[in-house]
């Protein structure tokens, strides 16, 4: 090996051990309980947001259902968003790339959590017999833990780019 070969060697295993502990520790269980508590707090405070806009467009304003929550819940997700990107994901969106690729990320990660709220409600109610209230909470149950692990594991992941090394 030449010199040159061997610093560029040791700086690949250096970083490489680096990101590894940076991974571990990224997922501490300790850190992911308490992250998880932090998501719970912002979704209930983006739900609070969601049905007071609700009310005012509803009953001060006397708009029908579906325009009112269309704008709540775009509300409730961009509260959600800013929300979670300041203290549930902090420690991650520096590396999870710009506040826009972020947040596209989180809405998409939420329409897809919508979708599935509502094809696990309806699916529990028509193939199970389930009472829609009872549907429609272990669907949301369910996810809410989708959506803090897609968000965790995909839209706050590092996008760094990583040096790959070339063979030869």
């Amino acid at each position: 090996m030449r010199p040159s070969q061997s610093s560029e060697h040791r700086d690949l295993v250096v970083g490489a051990r680096l990101r590894a502990l940076a991974r571990a520790r990224a997922l501490d269980p300790r850190a992911e309980v308490s992250r998880f508590g932090v998501f719970l707090l912002v979704g209930g405070t983006a739900s609070l947001l969601n049905l007071a806009i609700v009310g005012v467009l509803t009953l001060r304003f006397h708009w029908t259902y579906l325009p009112a929550v269309l704008i709540a819940t775009e509300a409730g997700v961009l509260l959600g968003f800013v929300l979670n990107d300041q203290f549930t994901f902090r420690r991650l969106a520096g590396a999870a790339g710009t506040w826009g690729q972020r947040c596209l990320r989180f809405h998409a990660t939420y329409a897809v959590g919508q979708t599935l709220t509502i094809a696990i409600g309806a699916g529990l109610v028509v193939l199970v017999g389930m009472t829609a209230l009872l549907a429609q909470a272990i669907a949301i149950g369910v996810i809410t833990c989708f959506n803090f692990l897609s968000l965790r594991v995909w839209a706050y992941q590092s996008r760094r780019h990583r040096r790959v090394e070339q063979p030869g």
